[in-house]
This record gives structure tokens, C-alpha cells and sequence, in this order.
């Protein structure tokens, strides 16, 4: 489990009630867990924001897919001892630039070839885990992330990539909307979509690794599609749905947390989750917008 990861007596006992969530923030014991906060809000504010993209241009099994072979690229990190989240960020663009370019004949459609990458680059990762010295403590950080142990540096790293990514966002705004809702009149504009959408799922690779580093897949893919899947559910307008979605993937973050610390058992990665198919569940039943 993640808590296993601190040092001993790092971990404090929660005091108070249990909504009482300033208290797990509080104090100089609980410095990590503002680290994890910190490092929790970032990749829920960049992934809630590119997941959009992912939800609306009905790609969810590729950001899947780049997911999982990020991950295969933190495994083969942690074996050979370089930073993880290089090793993340290289396999996410070689997945980038397999998914950019028709490789598979014709006959063969499509999600088949996204799937059976999917399928190469999990076992990849279990293999190199399975290489590793401490193969199962690697295989849950593989799968959970770091989240409560990640340092300021790994934070600052990842907040330097994920700068670069919002100014190319600011930058060519225009023309990833435009790609993402009408490629054949952007062809017609005069616009090369094939180099937009290759750069657009570039900046959603950055962000898928440095996000799997941090998290752990089964995070980084919740974020991805959760947040994104439950603002459309309640607007149209993708103005709009920028900040619900933010608002949405942020607010379980400090609830998993701290929930995770008065379990003392439980890790928050699988928490936050559940948290946000919580607040997921309530729009599919009662969406306004949900038979759209």
C-alpha cells in the first residue's frame, strides 16, 4: 500500500471529526500529504482539461491505451534505475506516433491495432516488473501511483511539463477544436489535421505520463474520462464544461486523501475513484442532457 512507502512514523494519527478535513493538511507532520494534494490537484487539472479532447473526439481506448504504455515506461525506469517519468513520457510519444500513422492493413480495423498495443505494452510491464528486485512494491506503485510520496522536485517537473502543454493549449486553442469537432472543414480551411491531432494527442501524452508517474494508471485513466464524461452531462457547451470538469476532478482529491489517512489502511488513489463515480452517478440518472 502507499502508506507502507513513508518512513516510519511519518504517518500521523487523524484527530477530530471525520469531515474535518483541514486536519490531515495541517501541521508539520503532514507536509507529504500537502505534497500529495499538490501533486493531485495538478494532474486533475490537466487531465479533467485534455480528457475533454478525449471525450469528445471518442478516443477514450487510445488515452487508454497511452495509459498503459506509459506505464510499461515507468516499469522499465524503475528496473534500470532512470528517472520513471522520462522513461513514461518516451514510451507515451513512441504510442503517439504508432497511433498518428495507419501501420495496420485496411482489413484490420482500427481499435484492433489500439488494442493489441493496448495488450503488448501491459504485458511489457508486467515483465520488466516482474524483472525488478522489488517487483510487487513496484507493481502497486505501477498500478497506484506515488501520490504520497512524490517530491517537490518530481512536482516542479511535472508542473514544467505541464506548462508547456498549457501554452501550446493557449497558443493553437483554435485549432484543436476545430480538429476535434469538424476534420473535414478544417481540411477544407486549409489546415493540415493530421499534424493537428498528432500534436494535440502529443500534449495529451504529456500529460497522460508525468500523470501516470504521479498517480498510477487506474487515476490518471479515471481522470481522464470521469470528469470530461460528467460535465458534458450537464452542458453543451465546451466553454462551460472546461471549469465543471475542474471543479469535478479537483474535489475528490483532498476527500480521497484524507479518508485515506484516517483508514490508515486504504490507498486514496482507488478512493478518489470512487469518489468520482460517485459524483458521476447522479448525472447519469438524472442529466437533463443525458438522452442527448
Amino acid at each position: 500500500m502507499e502508506h507502507d512507502h513513508a518512513l516510519a512514523g511519518d504517518v500521523p494519527t487523524a484527530h477530530g471529526s471525520v469531515w474535518n478535513i483541514a486536519t490531515s493538511f495541517s501541521g508539520a507532520d503532514n507536509r507529504f500529504m500537502r505534497q500529495a494534494l499538490l501533486s493531485g490537484i495538478l494532474v486533475a487539472l490537466f487531465c479533467s482539461y485534455v480528457g475533454l479532447y478525449v471525450v469528445l473526439k471518442r478516443t477514450v481506448f487510445v488515452s487508454v491505451a497511452l495509459a498503459e504504455m506509459s506505464s510499461a515506461g515507468v516499469a522499465l525506469g524503475l528496473l534500470l534505475g532512470f528517472s520513471p517519468s522520462w522513461g513514461a513520457a518516451l514510451f507515451t510519444l513512441l504510442g503517439v506516433i504508432l497511433f498518428s500513422f495507419r501501420i495496420s492493413p485496411r482489413r484490420v480495423p482500427q481499435e484492433s491495432y489500439i488494442g493489441l498495443l493496448y495488450c503488448v505494452a501491459g504485458a511489457l510491464g508486467v515483465l520488466l516488473i516482474a524483472r525488478s528486485a522489488q517487483g510487487e512494491s513496484h507493481m502497486l506503485t505501477l498500478l497506484q501511483g506515488n501520490v504520497l510520496t512524490g517530491t517537490a522536485a518530481e512536482t516542479w517537473q511535472m508542473a514544467a511539463a505541464f506548462g508547456v502543454v498549457a501554452l501550446i493549449h493557449i497558443l493553437f486553442h483554435k485549432e484543436f477544436v476545430l480538429v476535434s469537432f469538424d476534420r473535414d472543414q478544417a481540411a477544407t480551411l486549409g489546415f493540415n489535421p493530421a499534424f493537428w491531432e498528432f500534436l494535440l494527442f502529443l500534449t495529451i501524452g504529456i500529460v497522460i505520463a508525468f500523470s501516470v508517474r504521479a498517480v498510477g494508471v487506474l487515476l490518471a485513466t479515471a481522470l481522464l474520462i470521469v470528469p470530461g464524461m460528467t460535465a458534458l452531462l450537464w452542458t453543451n457547451r465546451l466553454r462551460q464544461a472546461w471549469p465543471v470538469a475542474a471543479i469535478l476532478a479537483v474535489l475528490p482529491i483532498p476527500l480521497g486523501l484524507h479518508f485515506s489517512l484516517l483508514s490508515d489502511s486504504l490507498p486514496p488513489s482507488p478512493l478518489i475513484v470512487a469518489l468520482s463515480f460517485l459524483i458521476l452517478l447522479p448525472s447519469l440518472l438524472f442529466s437533463p442532457l443525458r438522452k442527448n
